[in-house]
């Protein structure tokens, strides 16, 4: 196995991810649009937000890249916790983001309603569909 073979797929992990990021901002940004612009229906998904959690891999990419430079051994000790810490505050982000989300749509006047579209999931969450007035069946 190559020398730095850890160091390449761990950038490989991080590169992907950015598009990734990205579709979990514009999802929000539409999400929030539709609701400023008082849509009849808004569709949102609260599980997309559990995929805040590969950022972790954005760190370990730093602290691969730095490897051995003064910054990195000065707070060596201190590396993991800082790596807990955002893997936690990923985590607080997924659970407590699509809550607040929701909650500002609620205060609108949008009912939640089960995308009829869902046949089934495996990750964390629920596929919704705001409506303006009563769901539709």
């Amino acid at each position: 196995m190559p020398k730095r073979f850890g160091f390449w797929f761990i950038a490989g992990i991080s590169l992907l991810s950015i598009p990734l990021i990205y579709f979990v901002g514009s999802t929000t940004v539409n999400v929030l649009s539709a609701l400023i612009s008082q849509q009849e229906s808004i569709p949102f998904d609260t599980g997309i937000y559990y995929c805040l959690l590969i950022t972790v891999f954005w760190l370990f990419l730093l602290i691969e890249s730095l490897g051995k430079t003064n910054i990195i051994q000065r707070h060596k000790d201190k590396l993991s916790l800082i790596i807990i810490g955002w893997f936690i505050a990923t985590v607080l982000m997924a659970f407590f983001i699509p809550r607040y989300i929701s909650q500002q749509l609620e205060a609108a006047g949008y009912t939640a309603c089960t995308d009829p579209r869902e046949v089934s999931r495996v990750t964390p969450g629920k596929k919704l569909i705001y409506e303006r007035n009563e769901c539709q069946k």
